[in-house]
């Protein structure tokens, strides 16, 4: 099968694009090539559909109810999601999804999440009699939430709306009613929004857009554009934080994490005209709305039509454009814009909005580097570009008006213009777009799309990186990892490092990815995994006596014990030879650990019986440094530990053991067993 897909490449390289060069010419032939296959394009009546099912959703609705009990937590919310993108705004069918997975979240103990989609029912079009049970269930999450929570007029509504029941419903609801103050629930799970760790941005460089003021951009004919330092910088400065300028998700996600942010969605909302994607708050859509969906709308809705999926470097492709058309208002504006952009010489210059580097402008987009491409990939930009043009203009007003055929299209002034601007984005995108990661509810980490940042990608990489980038759904801060010195290069890495994968792989992954031989430091030098950096007793013992080779004047210092002179000569050192000092990662990694302390107290419980008093403390003394303050588990080692001592008729210090364990965390439960 991989033979004959290789061998009709070939046939459609030969008799398509016979002596294509540029883009202009790839999108061209690509252009003509589906105007002669007309009849293989995207069906008009199919790509022109309605996206909004109510029987499809009525059914993903049913399959919710039905099979939650077995699937995961994830994967019924994922149906209710899914469910509720294809319903009508507004419906009853909406609200009853709301409602239904109101209940699925306050099971699980999200009680903050069940009351969004409680407030979401009760805003659709919910049935009078059935909205008692939303107040119950409000009730129910205030209290688990906080049992000190006044609910009396969510009581109070739930009863006034009961009166809308029947009988026997009723009846049955007050009863539960009244039991709400009594019952005990599972202490609430909340979603945390890795967002609230993310520093503040420094704003203070005149230059460079809500960056530090110890950053410029450089320009050289070995490193192209890189981030130099403009001063000292020290290790833990924030250099700059940023929103993506743009954030595309894998197919599979649509209906998991938020279109705009990545966010997973548990109390999701959807598009109120697609069915295609969902959002994690209504101002998530909003901006989404505002900044590309309604253009990209209909577009997704046609694209989902004709094919199973999308492949994310396509979709950014388009985003790219979109978010240009959002900022110049006309494709003819933009074009004149592409022109200006085109003719600037000055490389850093080109990239720059009115004399800043705005990375929020589309003019810190369009000049990023593209790696070379083999003519599968050339020919392929080229046709999804062709596709995804036609899509648009059968779909969207983006062309001045919806067209009806691919001649049309072809026919547009600006067409050329637009293929090659499409194609361009796809081929930039592959050397400059990031994965985003997103953890399971079984703690497998996944790639679930990408994201755009165009100073990121002035960042040069490295092995050894002293900058690195905290990712945080759609925001990432760049914070230095060691002290840099002004004029040096600021370098993130752009894979493993050297302390995780060998040299041989690492060149060999980056030059498959990035189609570049790594020369950075770490793979010059053949750091590996297992490289020993220089310990402090090295550092203070040989190099100490060849201060004289590094230093001058150092040997006379050191006879006349001039201690402030030496210590200047000591610091000059450190500085020439930084590279050789104890990797900062590695210094600056916590030392305290709960994973590896279970596993020490687990050993000490087990292992006790073949092994000495003396080891078997030593091993809970091991566990004990380990586990955190005042935890849980350090009250279990405390607690363990006594009845080792007690055991050896050790009673003193046992006891001491005992208080220890009653002072931290030692569960309720189990304290009788100690004072006993």
């Amino acid at each position: 099968m991989e033979k004959f897909v290789t061998l009709r490449f070939h046939s459609v390289a030969a008799e398509h694009f016979p002596g294509a060069e540029t883009d202009e010419d790839f999108v061209k032939a690509a252009f003509k090539m589906d105007v002669e296959k007309k009849d293989e394009l995207p069906n008009l009546k199919d790509i022109k559909q309605k996206s909004k099912c109510e029987v499809k959703a009525k059914w993903m609705l049913d399959k919710a109810k039905q099979d939650f009990s077995r699937m995961s937590l994830e994967k019924t919310v994922e149906v209710y999601n899914t469910a509720m993108a294809l319903a009508l705004p507004r419906s009853e069918l909406l609200a009853h999804a709301f409602a239904n997975r109101s209940i699925v979240l306050s099971n699980a103990a999200m009680y903050e999440e069940s009351l969004k989609d409680i407030e979401h029912a009760l805003k659709a079009n919910y049935p009078d009699n059935l909205k008692a049970l939303l107040f119950a269930r409000k009730a129910k999450n205030l209290f688990a939430l906080d049992p000190t929570a006044d609910i009396e007029d969510t009581l109070d509504e739930t009863r006034r709306w009961a009166l809308k029941m029947n009988d026997k419903e009723k009846s049955k609801l007050l009863n539960n009613l009244e039991k709400i103050k009594m019952k005990t629930y599972k202490k609430p799970v909340k979603e945390l929004d890795n967002r609230i760790f993310v520093p503040s941005a420094p704003h203070d460089n005149p230059i460079i857009k809500d960056t530090s003021a110890a950053i410029a951009i450089n320009y050289s004919e070995k490193f192209g554009r890189h981030i130099v330092a403009t001063r000292d910088m020290m290790a833990g400065e924030v250099v700059s934080v940023k929103r993506a300028y743009a954030l595309v998700l894998s197919c599979e996600f649509r209906f998991q994490l938020c279109w705009n942010c990545s966010k997973h969605c548990w109390s999701s909302v959807p598009c109120n005209k697609c069915s295609n994607v969902i959002y994690c708050s209504e101002e998530c859509r909003n901006v989404a709305w505002k900044d590309y969906h309604d253009i990209e709308c209909s577009f997704l809705s046609g694209l989902l039509s004709s094919v199973h999926e999308y492949e994310e470097l396509f979709l950014m492709s388009l985003r790219l454009f979109i978010k240009a058309i959002k900022e110049f208002g006309t494709i003819k504006a933009l074009y004149e814009s592409f022109q200006k952009i085109d003719s600037t010489e000055d490389l850093i210059m080109k990239s720059f909005t009115d004399g800043i580097y705005d990375d929020k402008k589309y003019a810190s987009v369009y000049p990023l580097c593209r790696k070379p491409m083999n003519l599968r990939f050339q020919i392929q930009c080229a046709l999804k570009a062709s596709q995804y043009m036609y899509i648009m203009a059968v779909t969207t007003n983006v062309f001045g008006k919806k067209m009806e055929s691919m001649e049309e299209l072809r026919n547009y002034e600006y067409a050329v213009f637009v293929g090659k601007l499409l194609y361009h984005h796809t081929v930039l995108s592959s050397t400059n777009m990031s994965a985003i990661h997103a953890r399971s509810t079984d703690d497998v980490l996944r790639t679930c799309g990408g994201v755009l940042n165009p100073l990121e990608s002035l960042y040069n990489h490295s092995r050894d990186p002293n900058t690195d980038a905290i990712v945080c759904l759609d925001m990432s801060a760049f914070i230095t990892l060691q002290t840099i010195k002004k004029g040096e290069q600021l370098f993130i890495s752009y894979g493993q490092e050297f302390h995780d994968m060998p040299t041989s792989e690492r060149r060999g992954e980056l030059q498959k990815i990035r189609s570049y031989w790594c020369d950075c430091q770490a793979c010059i030098n053949n750091w590996n995994p297992g490289h020993v950096l220089p310990s402090a007793k090295f550092i203070y013992t040989d190099q100490f006596f060849d201060l004289n080779v590094n230093a001058k004047n150092s040997s006379k210092a050191i006879n006349e014990l001039k201690l402030e002179k030496l210590r200047d000569i000591m610091e000059k050192l450190y500085v020439e030879k930084k590279d050789e000092l104890p990797n900062l990662r590695e210094i600056k990694k916590k030392p305290k650990c709960e994973v590896k302390a279970k596993w020490m107290l687990d050993k000490a419980k087990q292992d006790f019986s073949r092994i000495s008093l003396e080891k078997t403390v030593e091993v809970y003394n091991s566990a004990m440094a380990l586990a955190l303050p005042r935890s849980e588990l350090l009250a279990h080692a405390f607690a363990n530990r006594s009845v080792v001592l007690s055991n050896a008729a050790m009673y003193k210090e046992s006891l001491k053991d005992i208080e220890h364990a009653l002072k931290a965390n030692y569960p309720d439960n189990m304290k009788a067993s100690l004072f006993a």
